[in-house]
């Protein structure tokens, strides 16, 4: 068995164990280093937010795609309407990295943290480092100071705080929502449609038709430049997760977005229970391992590594992949007529008829924004955050600059979801290096549906966004809102109770889903093997805490 690494929960501990050190020092600092705001705070809803300039140091996971931080539209545009000047203090490339290094900083005391972090944390983390005083709580500044954020959360279809707030039953975070038809039925398999012209198929809507086109894209002419050619080919970190297993095991159980519901299945009578552990789950593999048997899904996608995988797709001038999850304008460039001939197939019906069946669950607030014990206008921090909540700077946030990045639609624009009125034209693309946005790090944002599914104008749009809105309005009407499961809050209690098991739990059924690709484990041999081993992790007590915690929210 593989043994996954546990320095959360062991951190857990720690923290519970030097309660009363961190606890002391938090608090008396952030009471020593806080000040009375009135005399600076202009009238709430008033731009600039301030009558006079300060600086805050906003704590950030640095973006590739993000080429100055500081020459940026977004970062001078949310520095003029608040006159707040923002230090940025890098904590690493990926949100991984800077959550590790924010634990060393507060397990030193937090003396170094910045005023804001700007990165994801979760409930039980943030409720963690907010019981020990590296945190404030918000509730009372949601209250009383909050004004731009309102008009945005009326837009979402529930109350989001529901699942912002922390297991002892304060809000620590501002967050970020994307109210988006195209990443709540998730699909992204990215298929060559020269390829599919060639062999004279359609975009397959069944599981058979999508093998049937696997299986014309093994059997095409090879490549006049003599460059091996793959039907189905990704990258290892890409094949386990639910891109892949999302849309090919949903035909035969119902995962919803795999991401939020961690692989549980809504049963009819509303109890939730694991999908990994069911005959539905053996069988999906069974067939995928067949696909992997025949080359279809070639065998180098659970080895290979981003790097690997552009260096063949961009090591011929034809074509080397037919389908992928991996994203091929990552080694295609934009000026390349290559880049125009791609979309995203899905959803797909299963072997038995019926509809297709998408991944689909509602997005989910992204925590992102939390002040420290260390910030000095605590008050002048929340109403910036509750500024990039607007409207205005949402928009700015993911489209950039109106009239150079996104410009506004004609009167006889139209999108491609049936009742969305066009919002927004996008002229930037996404995904490229820009220094208008702050990248993946954008911060607390609203963009309801009227918002993003607007911006998917027929005619008006390119590469991901047409391949995403033309999948996502296939699947849009076979969406089944009564199976989401969506995100489960648990108490600090269950979090320390589940957190080892859960951990060890997805790495093994990610192992295993590998090792039964590959024929290193047997499905028809190894299968009872594997049920046993998940209960030796301690399956069952996840299983009946996840339950209980999902009952409680819905009762709420």
């Amino acid at each position: 068995m593989k043994i996954s690494k546990i320095w959360l929960l062991s951190f857990v501990f720690f923290l519970i164990g030097n309660y009363a050190i961190f606890a002391g020092a938090g608090q008396q600092s952030s009471a020593g280093t806080s000040t009375n705001e009135s005399s600076i705070l202009n009238p709430l809803g008033q731009t600039p937010l301030l009558k006079e300039k300060i600086n805050l140091t906003m704590g950030m996971v640095r973006s590739p795609l993000t080429t100055d931080m500081v020459d940026n539209y977004k970062t001078k545009t949310l520095e003029n309407d608040s006159n707040i000047h923002l230090d940025f203090v890098y904590y690493g490339a990926s949100s991984t990295e800077a959550q590790q290094k924010l634990e060393l900083e507060i397990m030193a005391g937090g003396t170094e943290l910045p005023d804001i972090i700007n990165f994801g944390l979760d409930s039980i983390a943030q409720g963690l480092y907010g019981s020990q005083g590296m945190l404030i709580p918000l509730d009372n500044y949601i209250n009383t100071s909050s004004y731009w954020m309102k008009d945005g959360i009326k837009e979402m279809p529930y109350d989001p705080w529901k699942y912002v707030r922390s297991s002892d039953g304060k809000i620590y975070s501002l967050f970020n929502y994307a109210g988006e038809f195209v990443t709540e039925v998730y699909s992204r398999f990215y298929t060559n449609t020269v390829w599919l012209n060639d062999a004279g198929l359609s975009m397959p809507t069944t599981l058979k038709g999508f093998e049937d086109m696997l299986r014309a894209f093994k059997n095409r002419a090879p490549n006049k430049d003599g460059t091996k050619t793959y039907p189905f080919l990704t990258e290892r970190t890409r094949i386990e997760n639910y891109n892949v297993l999302g849309t090919l095991i949903g035909p035969f159980i119902y995962l919803g977005n795999v991401n939020t519901n961690r692989y549980f299945y809504k049963e009819d009578n509303g109890t939730i229970s694991p999908a990994f552990t069911t005959d539905q789950w053996r069988a999906a593999l069974t067939w995928i391992r067949s696909l992997v048997d025949d080359n279809l899904i070639d065998p180098l996608s659970f080895t290979i590594d981003e790097e690997q995988i552009k260096s063949i797709g961009s090591a011929t001038s034809e074509y080397a992949i037919g389908c992928s999850s991996y994203y091929p304008l990552n080694y295609i460039p934009l000026s390349d007529p290559r880049a125009d001939n791609w979309c995203l197939i899905g959803p797909f019906s299963g072997f038995n008829g019926g509809d297709p069946v998408p991944m689909y669950t509602q997005n989910m607030p992204d925590l992102c924004y939390n002040i420290t014990k260390n910030c000095k206008y605590p008050e002048a921090a929340f109403r910036m955050g509750d500024l990039m909540m607007s409207e205005k700077f949402s928009v700015i946030g993911r489209w950039g600059e109106e009239g150079v990045d996104w410009v506004k639609p004609a009167a006889t624009d139209t999108t491609y979801f049936p009742g969305v009125a066009p919002y927004l034209i996008p002229i930037a693309v996404w995904g490229t290096p820009t220094n208008k946005l702050w990248a993946q790090s954008q911060g607390p944002a609203i963009k309801p549906y009227k918002i993003f599914n607007g911006s998917y104008v027929q005619g008006r749009i390119h590469y991901l966004d047409l391949w995403a809105a033309e999948m996502g309005a296939r699947a849009i009407q076979y969406i089944h809102p009564e199976k989401v499961i969506g995100t489960i809050v648990y108490t600090q209690a269950e979090y320390e109770k589940i957190a080892e098991i859960r951990s060890n739990v997805e790495s093994y059924i990610l192992e295993c889903f590998s090792r039964f690709m590959l024929r290193d484990m047997s499905l028809e041999n190894d299968w009872d093997k594997y049920l046993t081993e998940l209960k030796n992790m301690g399956l069952d007590t996840y299983v009946q805490t996840a339950r209980t915690a999902y009952v409680r929210m819905n009762q709420q």
